[in-house]
């Protein structure tokens, strides 16, 4: 009925119409146009098929956007080409199931009809592709390109296409997460390889063969290679993934060869690798009007932005025998060689395996990477309340990794077999030897699974860099309908979120048992918002100010650059690996602790002096986070007295008078206090070091009487006495100290012989202030005549 009404014209379009809305069609009126142009002119060969476009339409994820999309790339096939496919009800579902989910993929069809002919019509769907097999194809799409213009068209045509099968083979189930991660993965492999190939030769017509001088003085070429990590690393790559890469060359001793003629072309190892290393990331990832083969993140090299684009292999081991760090450990779990010199490729392998994987148990990875992690759920905290991120969000694709690489990180270096680096098979070598429960196993491949296939079907619609679940009811259902989710009640949207939930939570508790106690892990939510952003890694500087401002704090700019230094450790020093995780852990307190001081400017401020002048003192920090109640009195001494700050930031070792029991006692008695400095006078140590003694014990008790004044426990008069019982003992010490010096240079003075020391104006009226003079006189009494 539907056929005929469609064919019968203008005069049964209301019937038409109404009986597609009856199917389902939410926009009757679009598909009633895509169907009459289906069946029109030119396209009469699919009109054998309405029924057929009508119910795949309707089975497919977007019925409007099958139809549509299923239009278009008719549209652009040749007599022959339509005919075949309207002789091929197969060949018609797999096109309209791919043109309901992805509007990307449809623009691929219609970019390449040839290579779209070759995959739906001719049985190019049928298998999937080696390494090799692409390789080979590669080269032939490539042996005519003699400029970069011409090579880097013809890396993108290919590219193309094998997404165009790739996505097409997974959205119809004819491969498996498995398969549809290692083609990919593969591609980018034999697009750089490519790459670096091309790129060679223009660099060897230009300077020449890189030469090196061997052991025995002879010259011999230098090597380039480059490791993939990260999803590449693991074969786990996804459609819009980019691929983590660094470039490693064998030696920057020597230079190119040159080109006969030209003297000025020949340069140095370093410059000529750093240029090669860029013409291939050039050809890689610049956008054209083809689009571009991968985005190339190179943020894991040595120093990330900073560093150099190419490093040679000395220069790697120098850097990660010294300064590596827990979230490069990490990623070099994955590292693989991807194209270049598979022989140097080795031994950059072999020489960074000590620095991955430690000989010992290595139980610091948990703490590494369960800071990795907050820094993660840190820079989420600014984002929508309502936006599901199915890689860094809790339970997520993240999670699955960190649970993995921190039980590589721990029981590698003793296992050579656990050092996986695809994600799946790490979990099964992990479960194999008892490092994780079955049920937690389980879950973890069930919830990698899902999720990694939630994120291909969310990427693959719009070609975008996402792994947020769409909000919107109308593009949450058909991703839905992606996954495989169809219900009758048009609840596909609830149903995926029900199951999104129950295979996160599920995830969670394993990487919850894994890091965490349930008061631990509560306690970043403990903290406002406003200083949950701040700290946040990815916290731009505008929405820093702007938030601190509302903490409370006059210079929001000046905060945020102290904040900066207080988290990074100075300038001239790295953190070792534990200071950089409890300073990471430290942030929201200190943060939360200066706002509610009485100068947040002036304690943040004092804050980052006195933690930058400690250095990297890991006990410190590990004291400070540990003793919350320290952390409080400190930061409240830094936000209300600039000379008590100074004296603690210029003499960190009062920072024993917290630790201590001193300041449990606000009054100390004059005999007390002078016993003290006298037994420090008359030790038995040189006299450089009791006057060293005594002036350590000036800056305790100073600092000892200034923090009960301002926590008030000490009047303004017990202040003075205080201060003026400190300056008695000090001169009684000086006193002794002195005549024991001279004596034991001149003798004993003649018996009867008397010395006094006068005290005036505040020192007499025992009114002493904190940096108040010693107004004094001294006086003898030299023995009466025999």
């Amino acid at each position: 009925m539907l056929k005929e009404a469609l064919l019968a014209g203008k005069d049964r379009e209301d019937e038409a119409l109404t009986e597609l809305s009856g199917l389902g069609f939410e926009d009757p009126r679009s598909a009633l146009r895509d169907l009459k142009a289906l069946a029109g002119e030119g396209k009469g060969a699919l009109s054998a098929h309405l029924d057929l476009l009508v119910e795949g339409a309707l089975a497919s994820p977007s019925p409007e956007g099958a139809l549509n999309n299923l239009e278009r790339i008719a549209g652009g096939l040749e007599p022959g080409a339509l005919a075949r496919l309207a002789s091929s009800p197969e060949s018609i579902k797999r096109l309209i199931l791919v043109a309901g989910s992805s509007p990307y993929l449809t623009g691929l069809a219609l970019r390449d009809g040839e290579h779209f002919e070759a995959l739906f019509l001719s049985g190019g769907l049928e298998g999937s592709k080696t390494p090799e097999a692409m390789s080979d194809e590669l080269a032939l799409l490539t042996e005519g390109a003699r400029d970069f213009e011409a090579m880097a068209r013809a890396l993108r045509v290919f590219r193309n296409r094998e997404i165009l099968r790739i996505g097409a083979r997974d959205l119809l189930g004819m491969a498996d997460l498995t398969g549809t991660t290692a083609e990919l993965s593969g591609l980018a492999s034999v697009c750089l390889d490519a790459a670096v190939r091309f790129a060679s030769s223009v660099m060897r017509k230009a300077h020449g063969a890189p030469v090196r001088a061997d052991d025995e003085g002879r010259g011999k070429e230098a090597e380039f290679t480059v490791l993939g990590l990260g999803k590449l690393g693991g074969w786990e790559l996804n459609f819009s993934s980019d691929i983590d890469i660094i470039y490693v060359y064998s030696t920057g001793a020597g230079e190119t060869a040159g080109v006969e003629g030209d003297e000025r072309s020949r340069i140095g190892l370093h410059a000529y690798f750093v240029k090669l290393a860029a013409m291939v990331t050039k050809l890689v990832s610049a956008v054209t009007a083809d689009g571009f083969v991968f985005r190339v993140d190179l943020d894991l090299r040595p120093e990330g932005p900073n560093g150099p684009m190419a490093n040679s292999l000395s220069a790697m081991e120098s850097y990660y025998e010294s300064w590596g760090q827990p979230w490069e450990r990490a990623a070099f779990i994955k590292a693989r060689p991807v194209a270049g010199s598979r022989g140097l490729a080795g031994e950059f392998l072999d020489m960074i395996r000590p620095f991955v994987f430690r000989r010992h148990l290595d139980f610091t990875a948990i703490e590494e990477i369960k800071s990795m992690k907050e820094k993660i759920n840190l820079s989420l905290v600014g984002s929508a309340p309502d936006r599901v991120d199915v890689k860094l969000g809790r339970g997520g694709i993240r999670e699955v990794e960190f649970v993995c690489q921190a039980l590589q990180l721990i029981y590698g270096g003793k296992d050579p077999d656990l050092r996986e680096r695809n994600t799946l098979r790490a979990i099964e070598g992990l479960a194999a030897r008892g490092l994780l429960e079955e049920g937690a196993a389980g879950a973890l491949t069930k919830g990698y699974t899902f999720l990694r296939n939630l994120e291909h079907r969310i990427q693959i619609i719009d070609g975008r860099q996402t792994q947020a679940v769409p909000a919107r009811p109308g593009e949450l259902r058909r991703l839905a309908r992606m996954m495989g989710l169809k219900r009758r009640d048009g609840g596909e949207g609830e149903a995926l979120l029900e199951e999104y939930g129950k295979v996160t939570g599920a995830v969670h508790e394993a990487f919850r048992a894994l890091f965490y106690g349930a008061e631990e892990e509560t306690a970043l939510r403990e903290f406002p918002v406003d200083i949950l952003v701040v700290i946040s890694p990815d916290v731009t500087g505008a929405e820093a100010s702007e938030r601190l401002a509302r903490l409370g704090f006059k210079d929001p700019e000046s905060a945020f650059a102290n904040l900066a230094r207080l988290r990074g450790g100075p300038a001239f020093l790295r953190l070792g690996a534990r200071s950089r995780v409890l300073v990471q852990k430290l942030a929201p307190v200190l943060l939360s602790e200066a706002a509610s001081s009485p100068d947040p400017d002036l304690a943040l401020r004092h804050l980052e002096d006195f933690l930058c002048s400690a250095g990297a003192r890991t006990t410190l920090y590990a004291l400070l986070y540990e003793n919350p109640a320290v952390t409080e009195e400190l930061t409240r001494l830094f936000g209300t007295s600039v000379f008590l700050s100074r004296t603690l930031i210029e003499h960190p070792e009062n920072l024993d008078v917290f630790l201590s029991g001193d300041l449990a006692v606000p009054y100390r008695p004059r005999e007390e206090v002078v016993s003290q400095w006298v037994e420090e006078a008359t030790s038995d140590a040189d006299y450089e070091e009791r006057l060293d003694a005594l002036r350590r014990l000036r800056n305790q008790e100073v600092f000892r009487i200034g923090i009960n004044d301002i926590q008030g426990r000490l009047s303004p008069h017990a202040v003075s006495a205080q201060m003026t019982f400190l300056a008695e003992a000090a001169l009684e010490a000086a006193c002794r100290l002195a005549r024991s010096a001279l004596v034991a240079r001149y003798g004993d003075p003649p018996e009867g012989t008397r010395f006094a020391i006068i005290g005036l104006g505040k020192l007499g009226g025992r009114e002493l202030i904190y940096g108040s003079d010693l107004d004094i006189i001294f006086v003898y009494d030299p023995p009466p005549p025999p």
